[in-house]
């Protein structure tokens, strides 16, 4: 019986040709890196009449995009076989970056013997496959998205990472871009490459309340196998957030907070944009004459806007005040007006927001005009589950 043995590593540099426009290597070139470990772990484990006998050819690749490497980063791909159906062999790949030992990416390939003379698949001997089949596949036990590549026209999937840290997520013709902060730092119109993000305006992803501060992330990590996020804030806090793609819309949803008793309130945002032309701020929509984008709380604990106050009312203007009547329904109808500014303008353009509280303990606020109001605990699972 043949004795397993390690996966083969194949041990690279970060060249300058490896290297694209956004600063990292280009994803074409992890997978020329995943062929390059499949044919060095053949000739180094394959007899010199097996090699003879026997080229491969690739049926199908799936990619899982992690994690960029850079110039100079060492990187180590380590590869093994996985299982034998018919004629195919399952090869698995990672490739990890030496210094801490991240992933950066995945891949699964299906490999298929061909006759080195006729160039016509064909069945391996009982020794080669033996020798094929005795890597262990205990490596391989984190799932791959099924992101399948062609060999020559591979390109970075709507969650894969851009530039340094930067992780990019789709919805429809939104291209939505968190940098290695955790906060947003593009919103692209996909059809037109016009990006709506305010230049040199803070958007944190989610901001957190403790101990009476606010506090926007300082990290961000992205694991696009499970779909979750984490975000990192001072004082050891951390939270997941949950982030589904879909068609017409990417729903995020806050999935944990550390620690679970410090967290007060969670805010999304504020997300900066530059439309100033439509600020829908009920509605939380804002657009110009070919493009809108919206923030829409997806539960009752989620409110649209910013926690102004304690009692979690929204603004009170007077539009007589200003003279401009445009928000009234009537000429000189004159009661308290309420601003919910889940959408909001700005001297750059516009911001989109929203928030939930933790009500889980009475709470002493001003309400009603009582300084001292009690606002009695309500149980709806505190800032978990917030969702937009």
């Amino acid at each position: 019986m043949t004795q397993p043995v390690e996966p083969y590593e194949l041990h690279i540099t970060v060249q300058p040709d490896h290297i694209d426009v956004l600063g990292h290597v280009n994803n074409v070139v992890y997978l020329q890196w995943v062929q390059d470990a499949a044919v060095a772990h053949w000739q180094a484990a394959a007899s010199s009449e097996a090699q003879a006998a026997l080229l491969w050819v690739t049926v199908r690749h799936e990619i899982d995009y992690q994690r960029p490497a850079f110039l100079e980063d060492e990187v180590v791909a380590r590869t093994w076989v996985g299982e034998s159906h018919g004629r195919d062999f399952e090869r698995l790949t990672e490739l990890r970056r030496a210094s801490d030992g991240k992933v950066l990416a995945k891949a699964r390939t299906l490999w298929c013997p061909i006759d080195a003379k006729t160039f016509r698949p064909t069945d391996v001997s009982a020794d080669v496959r033996a020798m094929m089949l005795s890597r262990p596949r205990a490596p391989a036990a984190h799932p791959l998205l099924a992101a399948v590549v062609a060999m020559t026209a591979v390109a970075l999937g709507a969650c894969g990472e851009l530039g340094r840290g930067g992780t990019e997520w789709a919805a429809g013709d939104l291209q939505l871009t968190v940098d290695k902060r955790g906060a947003v730092t593009r919103l692209i119109d996909s059809a037109s490459g016009q990006d709506y993000a305010a230049d040199g305006v803070d958007s944190p992803l989610l901001s957190v309340h403790v101990a009476g501060t606010l506090h926007p992330p300082t990290a961000f990590e992205w694991e696009p196998a499970e779909g979750v996020a984490t975000l990192r804030y001072p004082g050891d806090v951390a939270a997941t957030v949950r982030v589904t793609e879909k068609p017409t819309h990417l729903a995020l949803e806050l999935e944990s907070v550390e620690p679970a008793d410090a967290v007060e309130l969670v805010v999304w945002g504020p997300f900066a944009t530059i439309i100033s032309e439509t600020i829908g701020e009920t509605v939380g929509v804002v657009r110009d004459s070919s493009f809108a984008i919206g923030i829409q709380a997806l539960n009752p604990k989620t409110l649209g806007g910013l926690p102004w106050r304690d009692n979690d009312f929204p603004p009170q203007v007077d539009l007589f005040e200003s003279g401009d009547y445009s928000d009234l329904s009537g000429e000189k109808s004159r009661y308290v007006l309420y601003r919910v500014e889940a959408a909001k303008p700005e001297e750059f353009g516009s911001t989109l927001q929203a928030y939930t509280r933790d009500r889980g303990q009475d709470r002493v606020i001003e309400n009603w005009r009582h300084p001292r109001y009690v606002a009695p605990a309500y149980e709806d699972g505190g800032v978990i589950g917030s969702r937009i």
